[in-house]
This record gives structure tokens, C-alpha cells and sequence, in this order.
């Protein structure tokens, strides 16, 4: 018998909380008895992930009349509330308490697609509002049998379209995922607006003559790990965005395989 479930399992990462704290949160989590996400038939229209890159703001009209769903992660809700837009989704997955700061003011018309390792008091800010849980593959936590695990990178960028997937999206557009900042700009919306904006050290990157790109190590790693999404995704995945990963998506990629035959025949 053929298998029809979306493989969904790319990546290995490394979480923030260890693994004492995932599975604390899911033991507490678990008993409020949350819907779990489900696989949802194809369906025809786009889907827009809004990231919080400091790029969002020039998509905002984009935005606006954009024929299909919107989901938005982290920071990038309120910023699209803010200017009128109410996302279709939110999307999260830090298992930090630093979440709860991102919907702590929220619409009932948005679903909110929550990580099942996530902090109680995300879902505490989330009480009245329509919740959908998802589990996230790699973080050495045991799930009930028989429920759905989403793979993908170390970020929630990198994650959300595998669900996305899941929910029956194959036209999936990814705004905002700049990976850089952009005249002395981190996100989207003003720095500070959240305690765990963040404060990394900052990195200096050129990409084939393009920059120098102001980055830190973990939008580093995000840059290669989109770029392999783009593969994978054999053109069901696009990006709206600038910074780093623009230019890092415009300059050509050497092919390794190649690069080490010609070596080794020099």
C-alpha cells in the first residue's frame, strides 16, 4: 500500500531549553487537551509567512490585498496589527517563556498554530482563542503515538512550512526572512518592543560582492538552512524579503561534488 504522508523530517537542531524543560512543558501542556494539527487536503490558494524582517514593511500593500492566507511568526503579529492586517495564522515554537510576550494581544479571527514544548504561559495569553498544537521533530522528547511531528531547521521560519504542508499549502511565500538587519533596523517594528529581542553579537558578511550584510550566527545558519527549503521544495516555495538572504539566494553556488573532481584532477 502506498504511503500518502507528507515526509516532513530535514533537519536535526538544537533547542534553547534542555531537555528536562521541553519535556516539562509538554507534561503541562498536554493535560489541557488542545487540538492537534491534522493533514488538511490540497488546496489552491497561496499562503503568506510573515517573518519580522526589517523588509516587511515595503510588502505591506502586498500584504494587504494578498489573495490568500497570512501567517505570522513571533514579533510580526502585532506589527501586521498594528497596520491593519489580521493574519489567518501565528506561528510559534520558542519553548521560552519570552513568547507569551508575542500574543499577549491577539484577534479571535487568527488560529494559532503552537508548538506542544512551548511555555504554559503562552498558552495562559492564548486561553480564549483558537489553538491548533503541533509536535516538533528532534528535540528528544516522546509524543503520544500516532500524532503528526514537524521537521525542519533551528528556527520557526524554518519550520512553518512543513506545516504549512501539512495543512494542504502549495503555494507558500515567505516574507520578511531577510536574516540580516538593515540601517541600524533588526525587525519589522521598533527594537526592545520584546524582552527577548535580540542582543547576539553582530557579524559582518559579504556575499558575492554584495554588502557587507550586518547578521548574528543563528540568521547565519537560517540563510542555509532556507536555502535548502527552496530545493526541497521543487517550487513551492518562495521568498519576499532583502538583506542577506536575497543576496545570498541571487549569488551563484558551487557545486561541491564538482569542486572536489576538478580538485583532485588539477
Amino acid at each position: 500500500m502506498p504511503d500518502d504522508k507528507i515526509r516532513l523530517r530535514e533537519f536535526l537542531s538544537t533547542c534553547v531549553v534542555d531537555e528536562a524543560g521541553r519535556k516539562q512543558n509538554l507534561a503541562l501542556v498536554l493535560p489541557r487537551g488542545l487540538p492537534m494539527v491534522q493533514q488538511l487536503p490540497e488546496r489552491d490558494e497561496p499562503l503568506a509567512i510573515v517573518a519580522s524582517g526589517p523588509s516587511v514593511p515595503g510588502f505591506l500593500d502586498e500584504l494587504r490585498h494578498w489573495p490568500g492566507k497570512i501567517w505570522a511568526i513571533n514579533g510580526a503579529y502585532r506589527y501586521l496589527l498594528d497596520q491593519g492586517i489580521v493574519p489567518d495564522g501565528f506561528f510559534g515554537m520558542d519553548p521560552l517563556p519570552g513568547l507569551a510576550q508575542y500574543v499577549e494581544r491577539t484577534d479571535p479571527r487568527t488560529t494559532f498554530y503552537i508548538c506542544s514544548i512551548c511555555d504554559p504561559a503562552v498558552f495562559d495569553n492564548l486561553a480564549d482563542r483558537n489553538i491548533i498544537l503541533w509536535h516538533p521533530d528532534g528535540e528528544g522528547v516522546e509524543y503520544p503515538p500516532g500524532q503528526w511531528v514537524i521537521g525542519g531547521g533551528t528556527t520557526a521560519v524554518t519550520r512553518a512550512p512543513y506545516l504549512a504542508l501539512l495543512q494542504g499549502f502549495r503555494d507558500i511565500h515567505l516574507y520578511g526572512v531577510d536574516s540580516s538587519f538593515e540601517n541600524g533596523e533588526v525587525y519589522c517594528y521598533r527594537h526592545g518592543t520584546y524582552d527577548c529581542d535580540t542582543d547576539s553579537i553582530k557579524l559582518f558578511i559579504e556575499v558575492n560582492g554584495e554588502g557587507p550584510f550586518v547578521t548574528e550566527l543563528s540568521l547565519m545558519k537560517q540563510v542555509s538552512q532556507l536555502y535548502v527549503l527552496h530545493d526541497r521544495f521543487a517550487g513551492k516555495l518562495t521568498f519576499r524579503c532583502g538583506g542577506l538572504l536575497a543576496a545570498f539566494m541571487r549569488a551563484p553556488v558551487m557545486d561541491s561534488d564538482l569542486f572536489e573532481v576538478e580538485k583532485d584532477a588539477a
